[in-house]
């Protein structure tokens, strides 16, 4: 129960504005109004009448459902609710800037012999904006925590498919230097020069292609950690596209391979390095995936600002859905999971051409196989 000062209790009547109990309300910094026990508006203090826009006379006289309709065309219901206590109900202002109040009834002695009620609203804005502060701080971290956790369980995943890809990849090449090298050191075995050149062949087919595990592990591992720093020069495809070839030479010499560069293409900015890990991942993998009596194309263009380079095989190609999902770490197609490998190559490629500024996308193309086309960001059409 809410108790004005004593001896300010006057019968209720006509003119309550110029009541000593109005004068004290109006002195109030928090709107009030005071009503019948039947809901009838007697006073509205003046921090009320600035809120509701309108003037005290206005407000004198309604009853209950009008006093409720005035109400509504300034605050509206709270989507939230405020304390849990059933007698303040928290309202919001319709306009901005938003403003929260908790609206409560509290009674009043009898004046007049006429039961009174006080109507308050306490300015909450403060309050429900620490709230809601506080709960999407709550949330914020809540997301992080996930986040974090996700990241954690994504991190253990690859360490133990990466673990259990690479022990597979790295064994063979391993296993086959170890088994010629055992071989040559035999002290019971003649070999002849042309045994013996097969056998160094073999060692060393099988040493480059573990030295190429190893730069993709490298190269996986720097994109992995954020690290992929790139020392940027003046670079020709055709330079690049040849090392990457010959790196391969030992392994895939005798395949045919169909190039088209054409006189004016430009160089490009790029770590000579890192894209031919990236060209020679992509070579690879045509030569893996194509019958070894098949050509595989290269062909380089530019325009548009961009300098292409496409990579196209004859093999059994891929499936609709796949065409983006072979850019994912460890994903085999489904056509050609009989060949051996980690599934690291494509997703390599590409994080070395974003790191340049470029694009890396798989396209079907007719009669068969499928086009991997490398483009980067021609430096000569960005700065015209």
């Amino acid at each position: 129960m809410v108790n004005l000062p004593h001896g300010m209790h006057q019968p209720v009547g006509g003119g309550w504005g110029a009541r000593p109990e109005a004068a004290l309300l109006d002195a109030m910094q928090q709107p009030f109004a005071v009503r019948s026990a039947a809901g009838a508006v007697l006073h509205v203090n003046r921090v009320l009448v600035g809120l509701l826009g309108c003037a005290s006379d206005d407000c004198a006289g309604l009853d209950e459902v009008r006093w409720e309709e005035m109400i509504r065309t300034v605050l509206r219901p709270a989507s939230e609710p405020f304390g849990g206590g059933e007698e303040e109900c928290p309202w919001e202002t319709l306009r901005l800037p938003r403003r929260v109040f908790l609206r409560s009834l509290s009674p009043l002695p009898p004046a007049g012999g006429q039961d009174l009620q006080l109507e308050g609203f306490r300015d909450v804005t403060a309050e429900v904006r620490m709230r809601e502060e506080t709960t999407r701080s709550e949330a914020r971290h809540q997301r992080d925590v996930a986040a974090l956790q996700t990241q954690v369980a994504y991190a253990e995943s690859f360490k133990m498919e990466l673990t259990a890809n690479v022990t597979h990849d790295l064994r063979t090449p391993l296993a086959s230097i170890k088994a010629s090298v055992s071989g040559l050191l035999a002290g019971d075995v003649t070999y002849n020069p042309a045994h013996l050149r097969e056998t160094l062949t073999v060692i060393e087919e099988e040493t480059d292609r573990l030295q190429r595990r190893v730069q993709n592990l490298l190269a996986m591992s720097r994109m992995e950690s954020g690290n992929a720093d790139l020392d940027l020069d003046w670079v020709d495809l055709a330079d690049v596209v040849a090392t990457a070839l010959e790196s391969l030479r030992a392994i895939y010499g005798t395949r045919q391979v169909d190039r088209d560069f054409p006189d004016d293409l430009p160089l490009v900015q790029a770590d000579y390095d890192q894209l031919q890990i990236a060209i020679r991942n992509l070579l690879e993998n045509a030569f893996l995936y194509s019958p070894p009596d098949t050509a595989v194309e290269i062909l380089a263009s530019h325009g548009l600002g961009q300098v292409r380079l496409r990579v196209r095989d004859y093999g059994p190609g891929l499936m609709p859905d796949e065409f983006e999902r072979v850019f994912d770490k460890f994903y085999r197609g489904r056509a050609n999971r009989r060949i051996p490998g980690t599934g690291l190559g494509l997703p390599i490629c590409r994080g070395i051409t974003e790191a340049h500024g470029g694009r890396l996308w798989a396209e079907h193309v007719p009669g068969g196989g499928v086009q991997f086309v490398l483009s980067l960001p021609d430096p000569k059409a960005e700065g015209e």
